[in-house]
């Protein structure tokens, strides 16, 4: 298995692999990084390829040595196009250093609403006049801040990062620093050394804009990582598309998405060496990211990173130089049956060997064998504990990989409903799930 470059794999015992050697332009500049941080890198190198080798070791010519290590974990976000932004950052500035991380997904991790609603109501109970808090405000999953927090940090710690930022694909509910009161359905939430960041509506919010999921992303997340760096920094009202707007409303994202920018004001409370950074982020999310994501769906290489529904390959040609490596669709269903077999329901689901199940996949499958894999794969998702009450994490999953079937997006969206009406019924009144699949 090769990942891309940045790509940091975390485990509890993992300890720095003997006969991997840094070398080269790598081994000239890493003394830079903090020691920690070198032995995650040393216990990951032999997973990446020499291109991946020689991308680190331009990044790290650049870095100081006071820059800032961040990693970004997809906890079922589904952001296909994250490597290619983690790359860009890295050549745009030399003041941030940022990595993927592949970690175990954690179970329990997403909140229903009615744990939610009981676990703010607890808190306004503290008060002596408290307000009862209103069912329809929380109608959907919510991932509690300090649930996040307390998982992240030994991960931050065992790999040496300064910072790590978590994408969950529901929402973000905490407690307000300021008035201790409880807060729901948010973009973001900071700590001082974490960030959890949502991606819930930003497939529609990225759609309206006309700009890419993974820009989307990269707005939420990075503004997030700031304010939690900088303490004079704050999501500010009223919104003028600055990349510190508050967004009460949701949906005046799509203009930060749109046309993102940092207001002078904002620009000047950034201590000096975040300033260059800060404007390369906005370079990266509004014009490189785009083009770049824009010749990766024209020309996919399936080495690089997972396809989704829209960079399916778009010629026949294009198709055959593709899966020109790729396995048989009959070589394909027997590598799914031996990873489903591996995954026993008592265990945390490990997203790496998932993840590489489509780079497998032909791309001129026919769509009953997409639906057979969908149907087997949803199916034993199912059985999952950390799945059961989450079906939008497993239909994110499984949307990634029709993405490589080379199936038309409405033959897709109808293939992912075909399939949950067998396996998933209860999943129809997912308001995530729907979204989704109207994109």
């Amino acid at each position: 298995m090769t990942l891309p470059p940045f790509s940091l794999i975390y485990s509890r015992s993992s300890r720095a692999m003997s006969g991997v050697r840094v070398d080269g332009r790598v081994a000239d500049h890493f003394e830079k990084l903090p020691r920690r941080l070198q032995g995650s890198i040393v216990a990951s190198l032999q997973q990446w390829s020499p291109e991946s080798r020689a991308t680190l070791g331009s990044s790290l010519e650049k870095l100081s040595q006071s820059s800032v290590s961040v990693g970004f974990w997809d906890i079922g976000a589904g952001v296909g196009f994250l490597p290619i932004l983690l790359q860009l950052l890295n050549e745009e500035q030399n003041r941030f250093i940022f990595f993927e991380i592949h970690a175990s997904i954690p179970a329990g991790l997403v909140s229903r609403p009615q744990r939610v609603r009981q676990w703010a109501q607890d808190i306004r109970e503290k008060d002596t006049e408290p307000d009862d808090v209103d069912p329809q405000e929380i109608s959907s999953n919510n991932v509690i801040d300090e649930d996040f927090f307390k998982r992240a940090e030994p991960i931050r710690r065992r790999l040496g990062l300064n910072s790590l930022i978590g994408l969950v694909p529901s929402m973000v509910a905490g407690i307000d620093e300021d008035d201790q009161q409880p807060f729901w359905n948010h973009f973001a939430a900071t700590d001082r050394r974490a960030v959890l960041a949502s991606t819930y509506g930003l497939r529609e919010y990225a759609r309206q804009a006309k700009q890419p999921f993974e820009s989307a992303v990269g707005i939420v997340a990075l503004s997030s990582l700031l304010v939690s760096l900088v303490p004079e920094i704050t999501f500010h009202e009223p919104d003028t598309g600055c990349l510190f707007d508050y967004n009460r409303s949701r949906d005046s994202l799509v203009q930060n998405i749109r046309k993102p920018f940092i207001e002078e004001h904002c620009m000047d409370l950034l201590p000096s060496r975040y300033r260059a950074p800060a404007e390369g982020f906005v370079r990266v999310l509004s014009q490189d990211l785009p083009k770049r994501i824009a010749e990766q769906r024209t020309s996919p290489s399936p080495l690089a990173v997972e396809p989704t529904i829209a960079s399916a390959p778009a010629t026949e040609e294009q198709a055959q130089h593709a899966s020109a490596n790729l396995e048989s669709t009959e070589d394909t269903f027997a590598h799914l049956a031996e990873f489903l077999a591996e995954q026993e329901p008592s265990q945390t689901l490990e997203p790496i060997p998932l993840r590489r199940i489509p780079t497998r996949l032909n791309y001129l499958m026919p769509r009953a064998d997409a639906l057979r894999i969908a149907e087997e794969l949803l199916a034993r998702l199912r059985e999952r504990r950390e799945f059961r009450n989450s079906p939008d994490l497993a239909v994110t999953a499984v949307v990634e990989l029709l993405g490589t079937f080379g199936i038309a997006k409405g033959e897709a969206r109808e293939a992912i409903r075909e399939t949950l009406v067998k396996t998933w019924p209860e999943s129809k009144d997912n308001k995530f799930i729907q979204r989704l699949l109207e994109e």
